[in-house]
């Protein structure tokens, strides 16, 4: 394994860890949910780069890249047209 297969595997792993964090806070905070939807977008994406180059699966790579990219400008679309 490369080291850069390494570093995206661990970055994957820290941002799951951070979204299952917020995703507990947001029951006590509900205005965490925007960062929640973010951190979400972000792990998507990452899981399909990691599909890219430590798996070498495609097809699931755009997949998992287009749903990361629609979830982060939804949030932000409803972020700025509905207010935080």
């Amino acid at each position: 394994m490369e080291k850069r297969d390494s570093i995206g595997l661990f970055v994957q792993a820290v941002l799951l860890v951070v979204l299952a964090i917020l995703s507990i806070m947001t029951i006590y905070i509900e205005q965490l949910v925007h960062l929640v939807e973010l951190v979400l977008g972000l792990v998507l994406i990452a899981t399909g780069i990691n599909n890219h180059y430590v798996y070498k699966r495609k097809i699931l790579t755009a997949v998992y890249i287009l749903c990361g990219v629609l979830v982060i400008a939804f949030t932000l679309y409803s972020m700025v047209f509905n207010g935080i």
